[in-house]
């Protein structure tokens, strides 16, 4: 992903888009189910928006009672995410943390808000860690190889009847002390 497709994606309702896209495609009236935050037309722009940009594609069309439902796709990983190399600092972190943190809080009033038994079972946890630069690397992929064992749970075709939760991960340096 290049620096201007990270520019797409830092805006909360297109990052919302392409995180529910990530769990699998879906058609528009999946999305609105999905994602009941974000009115019916900002959902129309954010689509239109990110497929102007090839960042989601239209994988099936399907005529039905005189209008066209239109599944989506998306063409990358929300975990694969990462700041271009020369990237104005700046710009990146007030962008890319504010829609990142608004996704996580939307989710979680969302999720408040219809199912309050299972918030019960949400799980919060900050950790520090000390690694060197080949073990942060080598944790890095360790987080996504063991999370691409659950994610094809719930799609269409496998296992559906679990819980959907969200994992949400921040993982910054700290600062050294003296």
């Amino acid at each position: 992903m290049d620096s201007m497709d990270i520019d797409i994606i830092l805006h909360p309702h297109r990052f919302a888009v392409a995180a529910a896209l990530s769990k699998g495609d879906a058609t528009v009236d999946q999305l609105k189910i999905q994602l009941p935050h974000i009115s019916q037309a900002s959902l129309y722009r954010a689509i239109k928006r990110l497929e102007q940009s090839s960042l989601i594609t239209r994988v099936n069309e399907r005529k039905t009672r005189g209008t066209v439902e239109i599944t989506y796709s998306i063409h990358f990983s929300l975990s694969q995410m990462t700041m271009p190399e020369h990237a104005d600092l700046d710009h990146y972190k007030k962008g890319a943390y504010a829609v990142f943190f608004q996704y996580v809080l939307g989710t979680l009033e969302s999720y408040k808000q219809n199912e309050v038994e299972q918030l019960k079972k949400a799980k919060f946890n900050a950790v520090s860690l000390t690694l060197s630069d080949e073990q942060y690397s080598m944790f890095v992929n360790d987080v996504r190889n063991l999370t691409a064992t659950y994610l094809l749970n719930g799609q269409e075709g496998q296992d559906n009847s679990g819980t959907p939760y969200e994992l949400t991960t921040f993982l910054v340096p700290g600062r050294k002390e003296n």
